[in-house]
């Protein structure tokens, strides 16, 4: 597989997916290779391996994996940040593997970081500069000022191994009330949802979308998939920690929750 980017970069894998060459233009430094690497091309490279990825952050409650879905700017990553601040390690940002082992779905792990926007750094930290940036100012595109969080600092945590896949939640658009709505997906639209989150769908054979298919088919029905309308307001987001750790609690308990909705 080769690839090229609008800035110039470039990859190539070999169809094992066991050597990568990169190349860029002059000056390139290695933190702006590294954000491709450990983004779609490490995605690709699971998917060339048979692993089913999804575009998602996830982290653990109770020794289980939550994951997170949605479209760009649902706040995959924001949310999985509050989730840390909070005590719950972070499994994986960007890129979830999913494998099958003894009848259930494993999830992760992930690269021990988080990727945020400005905006978010300053609702959690209190400013857009305090954390770093992911790649230095004197970089090839000094406008992309996305920050990033290191899981291994101060008081979080991240998972480095598998864990038991207990729920998927996928993000919806924000309403501006300060309730939380998290509701259930059937499995139909559930699959829909999960192909359309599938990782780099667009680069693997047909063989292998196929066997992604078969894979996410089994997940959706299997695993929980809920529904989660989050208030745009950035203060409430413990709340909507609270309420997607709530509705949680509720499938694991003997009488399933079909809708929990916190004031």
């Amino acid at each position: 597989m080769h690839t090229s980017a609008s800035d110039g970069v470039e990859f190539g894998v070999d169809r094992r997916g066991t050597r990568i060459w990169a190349s860029g233009p002059e000056g390139t430094l290695p933190e702006y290779l590294a954000v491709y690497l450990l983004g779609p091309v490490l995605g690709f490279i699971l998917r060339l391996r048979g692993i089913t990825c999804l575009h998602a952050s996830a982290v653990m409650a109770d020794n289980w994996a939550l994951a997170f879905l949605g479209p760009p700017g649902a706040g995959k990553s924001t949310l999985a940040a509050a989730f840390a601040l909070s005590g719950h390690p972070v499994l994986a940002d960007d890129v979830l593997p999913l494998r099958e082992a003894n009848g259930q779905f494993l999830a992760g792990p992930g690269s021990p970081r988080l990727c945020l926007w400005p905006d978010a750094v300053a609702h959690l930290y209190g400013s857009p500069e305090a954390l770093p940036l992911l790649i230095p100012e004197n970089s090839m595109d000094p406008d992309w000022d996305k920050r990033w969080l290191d899981l291994a600092h101060d008081r979080l945590k991240f998972f480095p191994e598998s864990a038991p896949l207990g729920a998927i939640y996928c993000l919806g658009p924000r309403h501006a009330k300060t309730d939380f709505l998290v509701e259930p997906i059937s499995p139909g639209a559930g699959l829909i949802t999960l192909l359309a989150n599938a990782y780099r769908s667009d680069l693997i054979d047909k063989g292998l979308r196929a066997q992604e298919f078969r894979t996410l088919a089994r997940l959706s029905t299997q695993i929980p998939l809920r529904r989660v309308t989050p208030p745009a307001a950035p203060a409430c987001l413990p709340g909507l920690c609270e309420a997607i750790l709530a509705d949680f609690h509720g499938l694991r308990a003997p009488t399933t929750k079909q809708e929990t909705s916190l004031e």
